[in-house]
């Protein structure tokens, strides 16, 4: 599921996120409102569409994605997802797409019987 990061960000992760990746998601969403304001202009608006995105995939906090002018960067919140930490998609289902697929590759190599030659 990928939903947007704003003021309450807090409520929106999952208990299970670290408070590391809760301060992180915080200044994110914190620095991309204010470069919103910025956007709008003197016209008092904000920007409509939200520069950062919580990633959760099976119930689990994957991370977060923030967009900059090359794309969204992905923020790993649990080991598990630490290979796509740094990594650019071209948007945040991108990012949710590659989290899950990297999940489901993990949970079918575990339940591989692992056969071993005897000698």
């Amino acid at each position: 599921m990928v939903s947007a990061v704003g003021s309450s960000i807090r409520k929106q992760l999952s208990v299970d996120a670290t408070p590391a990746i809760l301060d992180r998601a915080s200044q994110l969403a914190a620095q991309f409102a204010t470069r919103a304001d910025r956007s709008a202009g003197n016209s008092g608006e904000r920007a409509c569409m939200p520069n950062a995105y919580i990633i959760e995939v099976l119930h689990q906090t994957a991370g977060i994605v923030a967009f900059d002018e090359r794309g969204f960067r992905f923020f790993s919140s649990q080991r598990v997802f630490d290979s796509l930490e740094g990594r650019r998609f071209r948007s945040a289902r991108d990012a949710e797409r590659a989290a899950r697929a990297l999940l489901d590759g993990r949970r079918r190599s575990a339940s591989k019987p692992q056969f071993t030659a005897a000698l």
